[in-house]
């Protein structure tokens, strides 16, 4: 629930920054436009930079179930594909069935919310470029307002060009990547067991 409140306050900071050149677009004073979209920027950027400090308190404090959570899932997936296979499909398999289809639907939204956060983060510097201030400086007189636009937009940029990632203690990225590569290793540890029984 953690990582899909983060999601979501990103993707609305986001919706914001692209809508910002158009709001500011409605007003018809060229001579204050830029400042006006300078103010409502700062305030966007303040808010990104809050999210990105929770977003980072959040990733450390789920670091470590994270990891374990990821790690252990290769292990009870194997089992319980095993314990299917030993019984076979009877009433008795329902719940071994049942189990591990839920076990695969939580690794895979898990790594799904993982890939979607990061690649939102990830994207904000884009987004701030889209935001339509190349036509709010178009339509503003004030030459002053138009550099400090210019200059706020890069700076805001550059500073979303760090990348983003939920990890499990540093060892791996919380993403589908990492979800197929877990349900592929325990399809491995399966087969193996299988083979050896």
């Amino acid at each position: 629930m953690s990582i899909l409140n983060l999601n979501g306050r990103f993707a609305l900071l986001e919706e914001e920054i692209l809508n910002l050149g158009d709001e500011v677009l409605k007003l018809e004073n060229p001579e204050t436009i830029a400042d006006q979209f300078n103010e409502r920027l700062i305030v966007l950027v303040k808010r990104n930079v809050n999210l990105i400090k929770f977003a980072e308190k959040l990733e450390s404090q789920f670091t470590f179930p994270l990891f374990v959570m990821m790690a252990d899932s290769a292990f009870v997936l194997c089992l319980l594909a095993f314990n299917v296979h030993e019984i076979g499909f009877a009433t008795d398999s329902i719940k071994y069935v049942i189990w591990l289809l839920a076990k695969v639907l939580e690794l895979v939204v898990l790594g799904y919310l993982g890939s979607v956060t990061s690649t939102r983060v990830d994207g904000l510097g884009t987004t701030y470029y889209s935001s339509g201030w190349e036509k709010v400086i178009y339509k503003s007189n004030n030459s002053k307002a138009n550099v400090r636009t210019m200059k706020l937009i890069t700076r805001v940029i550059s500073f979303n060009q760090k990348p983003f990632m939920l990890t499990g203690l540093g060892f791996f990225n919380v993403s589908l990547e990492t979800t197929l590569t877990v349900i592929r290793v325990a399809g491995s540890y399966f087969t193996f067991i299988c083979s050896i029984r």
